[in-house]
């Protein structure tokens, strides 16, 4: 077995990530600098103010490179593998036999973008909408933040869930036989990747 081929997030989520770090910099410019407008002079304000966003906006850049170098995954015959972390670094394996549903979800920075969120279920979490898991930065564990071929991750995860069959008694097995959904989703990832080189 060769080494691993981990993918990285697209590129484009640090921008998404930048956006909003500075929403969070302008709110705590207000919410904490707001006071010191009553006290010091009008250039000692501005000039405290400058300081400590240019603090916050190097941190932010900081983290936002080191997060997205450290946030890798990998969809492989088992399950969904996510590497992530700076500090405290988590490595999550998710076997396709306990994903329940795979969905995608855009907010208004991410339309900007051109990326996509990809959040997988799991037996526990399937009862939580997509929105209550993927607000935070971290979101579910199997959370995919910022890609640009949604679609072919979610198909290319379903069709392995797919793949397997229950027995009723909850436990999963690998079929060795495609259904017709499996077929037709396996048609659409070929007739994308035909439309992809022609353009």
């Amino acid at each position: 077995m060769g080494p691993k081929k981990w993918r990285k997030l697209s590129p484009k989520v640090k921008s998404a990530w930048f956006i909003k770090g500075i929403f969070a910099v302008v709110v705590l410019l207000l919410f904490f600098g707001l006071p010191f407008y009553f006290v010091l002079s009008p250039m000692r304000f501005i000039l405290g103010s400058l300081i400590f966003a240019t603090l916050l906006l190097v941190m932010i850049v900081t983290w936002i490179v080191l997060f997205y170098n450290r946030y890798n995954y990998l969809i492989n015959s088992e399950g969904v593998e996510i590497r992530r972390g700076i500090l405290w670094k988590k490595d999550v394996t998710i076997p396709f036999e306990r994903i329940q549903n795979v969905d995608i979800d855009r907010g208004p920075i991410e339309q900007l973008i051109g990326i996509y969120k990809v959040n997988i279920f799991t037996a526990g979490t399937g009862s939580f909408s997509s929105s209550t898991l993927s607000s935070g930065m971290f979101g579910s564990e199997g959370y995919l933040p910022g890609v640009e071929n949604a679609e072919e991750i979610k198909n290319q995860i379903l069709l392995r869930v797919l793949e397997l069959d229950d027995d009723g008694l909850g436990v999963k097995k690998r079929k060795t036989d495609l259904t017709e959904r499996q077929l037709m989703i396996k048609i659409l990832e070929e007739l994308k990747k035909i439309r992809e080189k022609i353009e």
